[in-house]
């Protein structure tokens, strides 16, 4: 029996006017780091990165959208064939699936409907009124499977996939994204991407010749490209990240990389080391100065920070609001450690659960849901890092809520417009 796949993101438009949490969307930027920059914002569109990864990697026919509205979902359904249809998810855009799951039930009811994403933490008994199969870690050997395609001995290809940054509504730079890996090991109880992989990393590029290849390609396309990592700590794998760096110098190749990287990782390497590899920017974790998580041991801050500035890496640190052990007195402390450490971006997320986690564990065991969030519906909607979900020992989630805002409009007023930073 031939196969034909549809592989979607959720329908658009998404936004609080549309009923969604207030930072779902696809321009992270904008919407998690610098959404009290106003006009300064830098602004970017993502797509559903995995669905094109999935899709060259299979030999069954595919077609891939990305946020289509609704008419446009009901078009290519249309268009008839489709003997699969895969919906990519996550908790924030539950509704947006239910609504789509029901569309591909009346317009190609013969198709296979296939729920994908970090949606798929929640169990089978949720999901099976809206899809028929869940696809959970790896995408592409579960697809394989799933269309009966041979996938042992078989290499994964990795497609070219763009972002394209604009400034002041101008476009600035274009950015390709390599797929590195999926998973972490650190295993942080908040974490969704850890627990979801069992705390595993699979590495999609587990040489530094694989990781050079994919970067070559890009810069035959663009010898210009900057390059960012997808993968939770890239640096930790330091063999992988050498060798990159040997055979880019013996090909006498440049590049500007931005990489997730923790402590743990960056301490590993001197920040010239990181200025070969071709390191311009990283995504830490800070969290805050206290949360004790072990990704964070390593070198001193202060002296990491200096470090890597002094190299012209540009940091973007990412701040937890809401641990067990803050107040506002402690909040603001630490966020004025942040602030003397001068990050690039910044980033501030209030912490909750998600389906999976040691922390999402304890909250169930020690019922520490705030009643409006005993509705999974309403739960759902708000699973976007801005909203407080849980009781706190001291702290009121209208008091979390608004140091949040806090933290975002008084890093833009302390530090000015990431753009000028990053300059």
């Amino acid at each position: 029996m031939s196969y034909k796949v549809l592989l979607s993101s959720v329908i658009s438009p998404l936004g609080p006017r549309y009923g969604d949490g207030p930072a779902v969307g696809y321009e992270l930027l904008n919407s998690q780091v610098t959404r009290a920059q106003g006009v300064f914002s830098p602004r970017a569109v993502h797509v559903q990165y995995g669905l094109e990864y999935i899709a060259a990697n299979l030999e069954t026919p595919v077609v891939t959208l990305h946020y289509p509205t609704e008419n446009q979902f009901v078009q290519e359904l249309g268009r008839g064939g489709y003997t699969h249809v895969g919906i990519a998810f996550n908790l924030s855009t539950f509704h947006k699936m239910k609504r789509m799951s029901r569309l591909v039930r009346k317009h190609a009811p013969g198709a296979t409907i296939i729920l994908g994403g970090y949606g798929t933490v929640l169990d089978d008994d949720e999901l099976r009124a809206h899809g028929d199969v869940f696809c959970r870690g790896e995408g592409v050997a579960f697809m394989r499977h799933l269309l009966g395609e041979p996938a042992k001995h078989r290499p994964f290809d990795h497609p070219l996939v763009f972002s394209r940054l604009r400034v002041f509504g101008v476009p600035v730079s274009t950015t390709g994204l390599v797929f590195g890996g999926l998973g972490c090991p650190n295993g942080c109880d908040f974490c969704c991407t850890s627990h979801f992989f069992k705390r595993k990393h699979i590495s999609l590029l587990p040489t530094g010749r694989d990781l050079f290849e994919v970067v070559k390609a890009y810069q035959e396309v663009d010898p210009h490209i900057e390059i960012t990592v997808l993968d939770e700590d890239f640096l930790l794998d330091k063999k992988r990240a050498l060798e990159f760096r040997d055979l880019m110098t013996a090909d006498q190749r440049q590049v500007d990389m931005f990489v997730f990287a923790s402590v743990k990782a960056l301490s590993m390497y001197t920040a010239h080391e990181l200025c070969e590899i071709g390191v311009g920017g990283v995504w830490l974790g800070y969290e805050g100065s206290r949360s004790g998580y072990s990704k964070q041991n390593g070198r001193p801050l202060r002296e990491l920070f200096a470090d890597l500035k002094g190299q012209g890496i540009l940091i973007l640190a990412s701040m937890i609001v809401g641990l067990d052990y803050q107040n506002p007195e402690i909040i603001r402390a630490e966020f004025d450690e942040l602030m003397r450490l001068r990050p690039t971006l910044s980033q501030f997320l209030i912490y909750g659960p998600t389906q999976g986690t040691p922390l999402m564990d304890r909250i169930e065991r020690e019922k520490l849901w705030l009643p409006r969030y005993l509705d999974r519906k309403y739960r759902y909607r708000r699973s976007d890092g801005f909203a407080s979900m849980i009781k706190h020992p001291s702290m009121s989630p209208e008091q979390i809520q608004e140091l949040q805002r806090w933290c975002f409009k008084e890093d833009h007023r302390r530090l000015g417009p990431s753009l000028l930073r990053t300059v």
